[in-house]
């Protein structure tokens, strides 16, 4: 028997219960149980329950007009959690890959925003590719040495500073000229909260910050907190799955075309969606403080 409620196949139970597993299914269907998801969450301290509710405190009434949320992602160019549906008789096809580690891949830093239709302003501020442009020290079958190419990299707190410094905050200012003020969250991640980095940005924006300009500042969510961060609450989950659509349909495997496919789906990621992710996330925040900064509460969800 499985020691984790509710986790049991239909044949463990039918042998339990002394019944054949059809039956078992037949009993479920008719009597309405559910096939959830499972899903883990961040464990949570003391600490990060007192942070999350003062967070959560602190922008209970946020209606996040004039809010940015980033944060990076890797995306993949195959699934490796596919289900195929294979006919009777037939062998399924396989694939066959050194490691999980090999399937290629980018990372992506992706900075959204609440759309306003005032200001013809969809929601999307930008996508960068994480990485730098480096020479290629051997020839292979792919280029020459010497060959400028773009490799991908994890991000750092050094490589955070630069992208928020020439790209995230310039976006920001170009695409919401229209604000007096722009908060920009992140998480906490070693890379996005060193103090280094921070005081690079700090000191960028203590230059940068003029009149006539959306003044920029920093927010940073509590730790173990991606439920408060638009993009893993909500946009990351459906883009992998959009860039995953496209990749399949393609059939094109290499990092170019990855990168060209990520950044077309941002790009056309729907306001609407945008806009009830940002409402889901005010919703979070109700039920975060209900929880007394807990985590353990049913996911609300927009109407359309």
């Amino acid at each position: 028997s499985r020691t984790e409620a509710w986790e049991f196949t239909f044949r463990e139970m039918g042998e339990v219960l002394g019944v054949a597993p059809a039956t078992v299914l037949r009993y479920l269907r008719r009597n309405k149980w559910r096939y959830v998801a499972k899903k883990l969450r961040p464990a949570l301290e003391p600490k990060h329950l007192e942070a999350r509710k003062a967070w959560c405190e602190e922008n209970r009434r946020n209606t996040f007009e004039a809010w940015i949320d980033i944060d990076e992602k890797w995306f993949y160019t195959v699934s490796t959690g596919t289900k195929l549906k294979v006919p009777p008789g037939t062998r399924p096809p396989r694939k066959s890959i050194k490691h999980k580690k090999h399937i290629t891949k980018v990372m992506c830093l992706v900075a959204v925003a609440r759309p306003c239709a005032q200001h013809r302003f969809g929601g999307i501020v930008g996508v960068w590719r994480v990485g730098d442009m480096e020479v290629a020290k051997r020839s292979s079958k792919n280029r020459a040495a010497g060959t400028p190419e773009f490799k991908d990299k994890t991000m750092d707190g050094d490589r955070y500073a630069d992208m928020m410094i020439k790209k995230v905050i310039p976006a920001a200012r170009s695409r919401m000229p229209w604000c007096d003020t722009i908060v920009i969250q992140a998480d906490n991640a070693p890379g996005h909260a060193s103090q280094s980095s921070n005081n690079r940005i700090k000191r960028y924006l203590g230059k940068s910050n003029k009149p006539n300009v959306p003044n920029v500042r920093l927010n940073f969510q509590p730790a173990q907190s991606p439920d408060l961060n638009v993009l893993d609450l909500a946009v990351f989950p459906s883009l992998s799955k959009r860039v995953g659509k496209v990749q399949k349909s393609a059939g094109v495997y290499d990092k170019e075309q990855l990168w060209k496919n990520v950044h077309t789906q941002v790009f056309s990621y729907s306001s609407d969606l945008l806009t009830r992710a940002f409402d889901t996330k005010q919703k979070v925040i109700k039920q975060v403080l209900a929880c007394e900064g807990g985590n353990d509460y049913e996911l609300p969800h927009s109407k359309k």
